[in-house]
């Protein structure tokens, strides 16, 4: 390559800098989404749907029991929950507690569920929908299906931060034991930014989950 050719290259070519805001957290960018369309539709499945307002309250529901019973920064909350509108506030939830989420897809083997659970240490496990007999923890497992939150304070929790884990994701064990990787809230505020910008989203598009939320696929 000429010295022209390399510096396109190198520089132009890659010049992806980008202002994202280092100090929002996830459940933090979703409070400010609340407050902008509190009354707009925020997720649907099926013939069920939650507006931004109500989601935010259930999972702030779910996150006060969640604190009560010992999830904080540092922890890691198992989610083996079937798709549903349960998934997203469970999520959200985890997320507002200051803990970091491991999905775990209901439908795969339960080997490969056993290893994970074992690996990341959890000691919490969120569930709904059908579990396997042989399914191997002796953590605490909070049934979504239990309306727990009912009753509960809606308000926003303090917010954790920038530099906590989000969620802990583990690659396929294609070639051999499945490995963990934890991924900060920074690092998804930094993706979701320019995924905004780059594909031009605005308040009347819809997107549509077509793969596992159990792999990092899901979450664009």
């Amino acid at each position: 390559l000429s010295e022209e050719e390399t510096h396109t290259a190198l520089t132009k070519w890659n010049d992806t800098k980008a202002d994202y805001p280092k100090d929002k957290t996830l459940s933090q960018l979703f409070e400010d989404q609340v407050i902008r369309t509190p009354n707009q539709v925020a997720v649907v499945f099926e013939d069920q749907k939650l507006t931004y307002l109500e989601l935010n309250e259930q999972a702030n529901q779910w996150a006060g029991l969640l604190r009560e019973k010992g999830v904080k920064a540092g922890t890691t909350v198992g989610m083996m929950v079937e798709e549903s509108l349960e998934m997203i506030v469970g999520i959200l939830a985890v997320l507002k507690a200051g803990a970091a989420y491991l999905p775990i897809d209901p439908d795969q083997v339960v080997k490969r569920t056993n290893a994970i659970l074992k690996d990341s240490a959890a000691r919490f496990l969120i569930v709904k929908g059908n579990q396997k007999a042989d399914l191997d923890f002796d953590g605490d497992v909070i049934d979504m299906e239990v309306p727990l939150f009912k009753g509960r304070d809606t308000a926003n929790l303090a917010a954790g931060q920038p530099d906590h884990n989000a969620y802990l994701i583990y690659t396929s064990g294609s070639t051999g034991t499945p490995k963990g990787v934890f991924i900060q809230h920074r690092s998804v505020v930094n993706y979701i930014t320019w995924f905004t910008k780059e594909a031009k989203l605005h308040e009347k598009d819809k997107a549509m989950l077509v793969s596992s939320y159990a792999f990092d696929l899901g979450y664009t």
